[in-house]
């Protein structure tokens, strides 16, 4: 049969036939180490980025945050102030506790949280202000106050140094924690009197004359004052109602002030007395200072009242 009398369907299939035979077919990849290294390097590095950032990849260690430790009071220190309502100027007086020396021992005040320096008693006298005699304007009275505080600060530390040369070892530090004491009170109840002028041009005058009072007392106390005619249970029923009469009088915040100052007070009383009680040249009994020490203090807050009013 020639070509030509092929059927159409037939000749299709050959020529199919012999062009897929034609056509060539597909290769098996040579084996090329270089590439395939190259691959598995690329692969490697892909698999860490993805770890750094997979949220299941190196964790980052945080610096530990130590918390501030809370410090407790002791069953020794009172849990509230003093309701002003039930309870009175006064405390019973405890078993002495051991003393402690101030930060300086050599100094018996200090003004403003500075030291002042010791200073015989004729250095500073009043004819070194003789302008505040005539002083008419607030600068200068305050000027004047802080000077007459200076000058009562000076004799207070002369007084003191001859009073502790006098002491054995235990004396000294008995009469510095009483010091110690008396300075805290002296700062509390300087600021609740100044609290009645606050924001007042006059409040730097009654403050310096708060001190300057003050320190005046502390130095008559050293000097070994009179005994009052006067029981221990007398005056301090005695203080007791001058106290509740100013507590009466004064505002909310006011109030808070004197039952802090208050409490300073019965702390220096204690530690004075216990001093006195040991230490004192004369024969004195704990119960007679500590009556000599309300009668002082209830001057002080009859006169507080006095001002509270005006």
């Amino acid at each position: 049969m020639s070509q030509q009398n092929w059927p159409d369907g037939l000749l299709k299939d050959r020529f199919s036939d012999r062009e897929a035979a034609l056509t060539p077919r597909p290769q098996p990849p040579k084996n090329r180490p270089g590439l395939i290294v190259g691959q598995l390097i690329a692969a490697g590095l892909l698999l860490s980025v993805v770890a750094c950032t997979s949220p299941s990849g190196p964790s980052v260690i945080k610096p530990a945050v130590t918390e501030p430790a809370v410090t407790k009071p002791s069953a020794d220190e009172p849990s509230a102030l003093p309701t002003p309502a039930t309870d009175s100027a006064t405390a019973p007086i405890g078993q002495p506790e051991s003393a402690v020396t101030p930060d300086n021992p050599d100094l018996a005040s200090q003004p403003n949280g500075a030291a002042s320096a010791i200073a015989p008693a004729d250095e500073t006298t009043d004819a070194a202000f003789p302008a505040c005699d005539s002083a008419q304007t607030q600068q200068a009275m305050n000027r004047c106050a802080q000077a007459s505080y200076t000058q009562a600060d000076a004799e207070l530390n002369r007084v003191y140094q001859a009073v502790k040369a006098e002491q054995p070892s235990s004396g000294k530090r008995a009469l510095g924690k009483a010091e110690v004491a008396w300075l805290a009170f002296r700062d509390l109840d300087c600021e609740f009197e100044r609290s009645q002028f606050d924001g007042g041009s006059m409040a730097p005058m009654i403050y310096s004359g708060c001190l300057s009072d003050r320190t005046q007392t502390r130095t008559a106390e050293l000097r070994r004052p009179a005994l009052p005619n006067l029981s221990y249970q007398a005056a301090d029923a005695q203080l007791n109602q001058t106290y509740q009469s100013l507590l009466a009088a004064l505002s909310e915040d006011r109030t808070s002030n004197l039952v802090e100052a208050q409490i300073a007070w019965i702390e220096y009383r204690n530690s004075n007395c216990a001093f006195e009680a040991l230490y004192s040249p004369t024969v004195i009994g704990e119960t007679q200072c500590l009556a000599r020490m309300s009668v002082t203090r209830t001057a002080q807050l009859e006169q507080s009242l006095a001002q509270s009013s005006l």
